[in-house]
């Protein structure tokens, strides 16, 4: 007896190692307790590049706080989680079809 994983499970797997993969690597750039922290405060290339892939993410921060200065965390892990596991699915549709 063999099981047999669906294409749909595929693709729920890889957006959730996207999710993932996206929130470590934003935590290696732009984390104060990164290992990393004291090379990107001087090489601001990859940081900066992080940060404006990130920019759906504080911008769904900013309109469900309503404060442009002060968006809510919550919100933003949210639109973060939101938009990554939304590329990660993209991508596994892509790169997974249906056999059927």
């Amino acid at each position: 007896m063999t099981v047999r994983i669906t294409p749909q499970v595929r693709r729920l797997r890889v957006a959730i190692v996207v999710v993932l993969l996206a929130a470590l690597l934003s935590w290696l750039t732009n984390g104060q307790s990164s290992p990393l922290h004291e090379y990107f405060l001087w090489h601001v290339g990859v940081p900066n590049t992080v940060g404006y892939a990130s920019f759906p993410a504080v911008l769904f921060g900013v309109v469900v706080s309503g404060k442009a200065h002060a968006p809510s965390d919550l919100a933003f892990v949210l639109g973060f989680v939101l938009q990554w596991f939304t590329v990660g699915y993209v991508v596994g549709w892509i790169f997974i079809r249906s056999r059927s």
